[in-house]
């Protein structure tokens, strides 16, 4: 597979100069990023309504806000790890969670 593979990218193009190798190495290496060092986590969003005591609860857990956000809608970004709270696009705060063995 990789040496056909390796045929079809330095096939010569039909209408224009050049194969795919050559086109992706001087048009379009120039513009990749490296990866990240951290991996990618899975995460889930959901709202949550501020209550009176400044708290909002996720899975039967509780979260304190700063209490000027009492009886704000809030999004909350939860990941296995870590928990980040969002009032319009502002992060106001993330807490790590242990994890459960």
């Amino acid at each position: 597979m990789w040496k056909k593979l390796e045929e079809f990218n330095h096939r010569p193009f039909t209408s224009k100069k050049g194969c795919r190798f050559y086109g992706f190495d001087e048009e379009e290496k120039f513009a990749l990023s490296p990866l990240p060092n951290t991996p990618y986590k899975i995460s889930e969003w959901r709202t949550a309504k501020v209550r009176p005591d400044y708290h909002i609860s996720i899975e039967s857990m509780f979260y304190s806000v700063p209490y000027e956000y009492i009886n704000l809608q809030v999004d909350v970004k939860l990941s296995s790890d870590l928990v980040v709270v969002y009032c319009n696009h502002m992060r106001l705060k993330f807490v790590f969670v242990a994890k459960l063995q």
